[in-house]
């Protein structure tokens, strides 16, 4: 495998596992804790600094991953390619949702006024649940790309490691 696929691999997953285990940690520990010892208005302006830097870090492993799946556009079975791309499309269409939905709660906060805030809240919460579950699944998709017949290939058939050999059955195979 080339030096540059391999970035491009480590890129992707390195950026997805710190975006979404930010995300996981924030919310199944700090959040909790913030409550726990903070005034609900206190931890909320944190939570608001701090997804605002998760929902932005999410734009930029999107710029990966949408740039890794181009460059490798004829990896994978056409089924999976597909999926890999519808992925990245929901993801990214949750992220806009998400952008749109904290300026709006933003507003609401900046005014003073919780109207309708907890039922945009609660929308929030679950749109970034759908992420979380999609980005596991582009994981998954992704995995099964990159091992799957051909994963070694480029577009035309080349092969992606500059040989045409094709590895012996559990040469390379993991345990």
């Amino acid at each position: 495998m080339r030096p540059r696929t391999v970035a491009i691999r480590f890129l992707c997953v390195s950026s997805l596992a710190v975006w979404m285990g930010g995300f996981t940690f924030y919310g199944s520990v700090v959040v909790p804790i913030l409550h726990d010892v903070l005034t609900h208005d206190v931890a909320g302006s944190i939570t608001r600094r701090v997804t605002d830097a998760l929902n932005l870090f999410g734009v930029a492993t999107l710029a990966v991953w949408w740039a890794a799946s181009w460059a490798e556009r004829s990896a994978g079975s056409r089924g999976l390619r597909a999926m890999r791309f519808g992925l990245l499309a929901l993801i990214s269409g949750l992220l806009a949702a998400l952008f749109v939905l904290h300026t709006i709660m933003d507003e609401r906060l900046d005014s003073g006024s919780l109207r309708d805030f907890y039922p945009l809240h609660r929308w929030y919460l679950r749109l970034s649940t759908a992420q979380w579950v999609l980005s596991l699944l582009l994981l998954v998709v992704a995995l099964m790309i990159w091992g799957g017949p051909g994963a070694g290939q480029g577009e035309g058939g080349e092969s992606l490691a500059g040989s045409t050999e094709r590895p012996s059955p559990g040469g390379d195979a993991c345990p």
